[in-house]
Order: structure tokens, then sequence, then C-alpha cells
């Protein structure tokens, strides 16, 4: 008896160390699970977050039909500008969209609100920038500048309806600390 009484400790104490064993891998595999959901929960809320700002963009163009605007008979209007265009269903405000063109830096191009749409800003001879018109309001073609590297928007830099502060530059859309004087980057990228 004495044998089989040894056997059965030995099934117990065997049958102990596999529940621990197993126990240890379910609890680290719970982690790692539990690692994953919680990346992939944040990662969900930063694309929820970045949703709007994803849908704003600003280009240059040439507008080489539009009949531009005269002060005393002559032309104050450019043919130059940039192009905003905001894809989303609601306005972003306190927008600052850095370029240049053929002429240098331009001044930046401040807007107070932008609303849902496609708006165009000529350059003006009176005044850094002619006022945002709908691209409707533009008479005939508008060309976007895709081939001149120092003709181009540097950034655009605008604040969401919730309050957070975005600039694109380039390629890379980014988070700012929140100030409202954050002022753009001028490097990197083609058109924003």
């Amino acid at each position: 008896m004495e044998f089989w009484g040894s056997i059965a400790e030995w099934v117990a104490a065997f049958a102990a160390v596999s529940a621990l064993a197993a126990a240890v891998w379910a609890g680290r595999t719970s982690a790692a699970l539990f690692t994953i959901e919680r990346a992939r929960d944040h990662a969900n809320a930063n694309r929820i977050r970045q949703q709007q700002a994803t849908l704003i963009s600003a280009w240059t163009v040439s507008c080489p039909d539009h009949e531009l605007e005269l002060s005393g008979g002559a032309p104050i209007e450019e043919r130059d500008g940039v192009r905003i265009q905001n894809s989303s269903n609601a306005p972003v405000h306190d927008v600052v969209v850095r370029s240049s063109s053929l002429a240098g830096t331009n001044k930046d191009a401040t807007l107070s609100i932008v609303p849902p749409g496609d708006l165009v800003m000529l350059r003006n001879k009176k005044f850094p920038w002619s006022l945002a018109k709908p691209r409707s309001y533009i008479k005939g073609a508008i060309h976007p500048i895709t081939k001149r590297p120092e003709w181009r928007v540097h950034s655009i830099a605008f604040t969401d309806p919730s309050g957070v502060r975005w600039e694109r530059s380039g390629s890379v859309l980014r988070e700012l600390d929140g100030s409202m004087d954050a002022t753009p980057a001028m490097a990197g990228g083609a058109h924003v």
C-alpha cells in the first residue's frame, strides 16, 4: 500500500505543479493580451482624435485665367496663392498658412475660421493676401504647383473644434502643445 500511497502523492504533486504552471501561463497570456488591447485602444483613440485634422490641407496654386481684382484700374491681386481645403464637416479656427512663392517667403496667411469647403487666397499687391474666396469664385483653371520646391506651402496650423492645436508640415501631422501662438515649422514636405 505504501507503494500506491507514494504514487498517489507523486500524482498529486505533479497535478499541483501542472496547475501552477498553467496558472502562470494563463496570467502571462492574459497580461500580453491586455497590453495588445490597450495599445489598440490607444491607437484607435488617437485615430479618432486626429480624424478631423487629417481632413485639413493646403497647397500652392496658380490661377492664370482668373479675373484679377482692380484698384484704381490696376490689378491688386496676383495670379498665385494658396488653396485651403477643409474636407471635414466642422470649421477649424486660428488657421496659419506658411508658404513661399517665386517672389520668396510670403507673409503668413492667417484666418480666424475656415469653414468646411474649398478656399483660395491669392497674393495681393496692396495687402499680403486677398480675402479667402470659395473655389467656385475663381474664374478659370486652378493649377496646383507641384514641381517647384521654392513655391510651396511649408505648413498649416489650426485649432479643431475640440480646442486641440494641430500642424501639418509636409505629410507629417502633429499635435502642438496647445499654445495659440505656436509657429508652424518651415522645414520638410512638398505640399501640405
